[in-house]
């Protein structure tokens, strides 16, 4: 559920939730101290104590839609087309998905089509800049 780190003398908490990190400082104490907080942070964790809410559920074309907000007031114009095209790709591909789908083989089956329509690499990973 959670792990213990060690890192600039002070021990973390780490939970994992969806796929995201969430550090939890205990402090400056010993290992077994440390051990003792970290299982009282997991049983406030699963009955709900903890304010450890879980990323956002965005989809893509809400995502791409306040993308293309921003670059249309903070781009140049030929930039703001170009993104608009990337984006259209984009919504053609994935569809409607949540953001938190996307995963690496996803993204290389992406990177494949659009290398497999005449793009070079170099274009594609270009394009998924705006999804990063």
């Amino acid at each position: 559920m959670a792990s213990l780190v060690h890192k600039h003398n002070s021990y973390y908490a780490v939970f994992s939730i969806n796929r995201r990190h969430k550090w939890i400082r205990i402090g400056k104490v010993d290992k077994k101290q440390a051990r003792k907080v970290l299982k009282q942070l997991e049983l406030d964790f699963t009955k709900g104590k903890l304010n450890l809410s879980p990323t956002k559920n965005i989809l893509l074309y809400d995502y791409l839609n306040e993308y293309l907000k921003f670059s249309k007031t903070n781009k140049a114009r030929n930039t703001y087309r170009l993104e608009l095209g990337i984006a259209n790709n984009l919504k053609s591909f994935y569809g409607n998905i949540m953001l938190t789908e996307l995963n690496n083989k996803s993204i290389e089956d992406y990177k494949s089509e659009r290398v497999s329509k005449g793009l070079k690499p170099n274009s594609t990973n270009r394009e998924l800049m705006i999804i990063r």
